[in-house]
């Protein structure tokens, strides 16, 4: 069963979204989605979204890469 959490976007999850824009230069709504997920300890983000595999706060997995 899948898990789904709310995240307030509060000041650390912005702070941390706009230091891996800054750092890989990812849109706003991307890194916000990342910094969500870092915030919240998660151990994988999982996207169609080529350009975010060279973030390396989180291990990042896109669907093309997946088995099944």
């Amino acid at each position: 069963m899948t898990q789904l959490e709310m995240v307030p976007l509060d000041e650390s999850v912005s702070l941390k979204a706009a230091q891996l824009r800054a750092k890989y230069g990812l849109k706003t709504p991307d890194t916000i989605q990342l910094a969500s997920v870092i915030h919240k300890k998660g151990e994988v983000f999982i996207t169609n979204d080529r350009r975010m595999e060279n973030v390396k706060e989180i291990k990042v997995l896109a669907l093309t890469d997946m088995p099944g």
